[in-house]
């Protein structure tokens, strides 16, 4: 068992301003977000061809509009966001004095639950299709943290003595993966539709870093002498682990205009972690301390201080199962598609909150199409989302951005972008 002493003051802040420093600057990641798809709001299930076709439904490969090859050379797609306060709020409420109204006001934005905060990012490259068959090589984090509604009931109305303040309702969490992806659909005789297909996708992963904190119990008792403290907290972490899932879906295809079809990814899926696995564990406590004490770094008598770890048995991280079912409609150079996605569980890369996703792309000019889409539900909330592409024969640029919020960059709670080079 290896021990080492960890102060108050640094744990606190540590604890409370990473997960806000880490939507700031940490670039998040949608696991199967493309930006042809963030422009059309994630409506992208029954659209998707060739690489695309990997993440979002397997079965399109076997359509006869796929194409015969396709390959990205990089895509990108980060965002950040969280579950309380837009731009606007910050400009509506900086540089002013804050009456009573005002206090309420800010505190009736953050959920009883806390201000969340909740961060991804992913990366594909060097990936390609060929006919039926598709490779896909990628990697993806997902950072969140929750901070206590008290917290900030705190900050903006101050502290009452002889009242005990409970900062439990907190936590973080951060995984990172890399995943390689092989696929293939084979066309199936179906007298419901003109065509019918079957495909599925066999996803490694290996585990890169996994990190959370599980629970975290911490009270504050305000006295005219000071303050008592009593604070516990408990986590893991793990480097390294390698393990499997599978998608299955279906796709079909009626005349020119109809296409429609259901996956679900995750099946069975699993990282088994173990490598390098640390339990952490401490506490800090004191009673009666003042402002002088918490100045005073020295000062052992005011605190009781420490904190350990040790070795873990290995663990297995469960991959959430989640189903997509989607359909898409062409009307001359007009697409209109809708997705709904249901998650099973609460989590890396999951919510169990329904999302419907709605996306129209324009291609009245061949080589820039243009897109636009809404969301509802899910891990956002509410998004609006808008893209475009540069297609210069085969080689394709294509960008895409989503608001968590209305279109308007000030009204949003959260970004999400999408960067992508290849040839299709």
């Amino acid at each position: 068992m290896k021990k080492s002493p960890l102060r108050f003051k640094s744990f606190y802040t540590a604890f409370v301003l990473t997960p806000v420093i880490l939507v700031l600057v940490y670039a998040d990641s949608f696991g199967q977000i493309t930006p042809r798809a963030l422009g059309m709001g994630g409506a992208y299930s029954a659209l998707s061809r060739g690489v695309h076709a990997v993440s979002w439904n397997p079965a399109n490969l076997g359509l006869p509009d796929n194409p015969k090859f396709t390959f990205t050379l990089v895509s990108i797609a980060a965002a950040a966001g969280n579950n309380s306060f837009s731009m606007n709020t910050l400009n509506d409420y900086e540089g002013r004095y804050w009456d009573e109204a005002d206090k309420q006001d800010i505190l009736d934005m953050i959920p009883d639950r806390g201000f969340a905060v909740h961060s991804q990012v992913s990366v594909r490259a060097l990936s390609f299709s060929a006919d039926r068959f598709a490779l896909t090589l990628g990697a993806a984090a997902d950072v969140g943290g929750r901070i206590d509604k008290t917290v900030f009931e705190l900050l903006l109305n101050g502290n009452e003595i002889g009242k005990k303040y409970d900062f439990s309702d907190m936590n973080m969490r951060g995984m990172g993966i890399g995943s390689v992806g092989f696929s293939y659909a084979h066309p199936v005789a179906a007298g419901f539709a003109d065509h019918f297909s079957l495909g599925g996708t066999f996803h490694f992963y290996y585990g890169g870093a996994n990190l959370r904190i599980d629970r975290l119990v911490s009270t504050v008792n305000l006295e005219a002498y000071g303050f008592d403290l009593d604070t516990e907290y408990e986590g893991r972490a793990a480097t390294g682990g390698m393990g499997w899932g599978m998608d299955f879906g279906a796709s079909a295809q009626w005349g020119e205009k109809w296409t429609g079809g259901a996956v679900l990814r995750n099946l069975a899926g699993s990282i088994p972690w173990n490598k390098e696995i640390r339990k952490f564990t401490g506490y800090f406590k004191g009673e009666a301390i003042s402002i002088e004490d918490m100045a005073n770094k020295d000062d052992d008598e005011a605190f009781q201080d420490s904190s350990w770890e040790e070795d873990a048995g290995s663990f297995t991280q469960g991959l959430p199962v989640v189903l997509d079912i989607g359909a898409c409609f062409r009307e001359g150079k007009y697409l209109i598609c809708g997705d709904y996605i249901q998650g099973f569980t609460n989590g890396f890369f999951s919510s169990t909150v329904p999302q419907i996703s709605m996306g129209t792309e324009w291609q009245g000019i061949r080589w820039l199409p243009l897109r636009m889409g809404i969301l509802f539900g899910g891990e956002i909330g509410y998004a609006t989302s808008f893209g475009f592409g540069l297609h210069l024969g085969r080689l394709a640029l294509d960008f895409g951005w989503m608001n968590r919020g209305f279109f308007l960059p000030g009204s949003s709670k959260g970004a999400v972008f999408g960067l992508e080079i290849g040839f299709y």
